[in-house]
This record gives structure tokens, C-alpha cells and sequence, in this order.
């Protein structure tokens, strides 16, 4: 995979918990330059726990997030 191929974001197998729940369970993702992504779900489905991972504001449980 060549640097032009390189996502800007990776997601790998990412679990996230608040308290005792676990909100988020072995999420892949991939977004790449260029790329414009939606996320949709119904009320306190992981959307914003999501987002609050990945820009590391919430620690995740299990995989990483390049």
C-alpha cells in the first residue's frame, strides 16, 4: 500500500465501554483522503462515543485507532 493509499484514519476492532456498557463492540473503519462519510443511527447508538475516541477525548477498551 503506498503512501497515497494510506487512510487519514483507521479504526481497528475498536470497543469502547462507558461505565460498565459497552457502547461501541469491535468497530472497523477506514477514511481516506478525499472521502466524506455519514454517520447515522438512532439516539445513543455509539455515533458521538465514536467520535469522542477517535479524537481520543474517551479511552477505548480493545483495538487501536491510527
Amino acid at each position: 500500500m503506498g503512501e497515497e493509499n494510506k487512510p487519514l484514519i483507521k479504526v481497528e476492532n475498536v470497543s469502547v465501554f462507558r461505565g460498565t456498557k459497552k457502547i461501541i463492540n469491535n468497530i472497523n473503519l477506514d477514511l481516506n483522503s478525499g472521502e466524506i462519510i455519514i454517520l447515522e443511527g438512532e439516539n445513543g447508538c455509539g455515533k458521538s462515543t465514536l467520535i469522542e475516541a477517535i479524537a481520543k477525548i474517551i479511552p477505548i477498551k480493545t483495538g487501536k485507532i491510527i
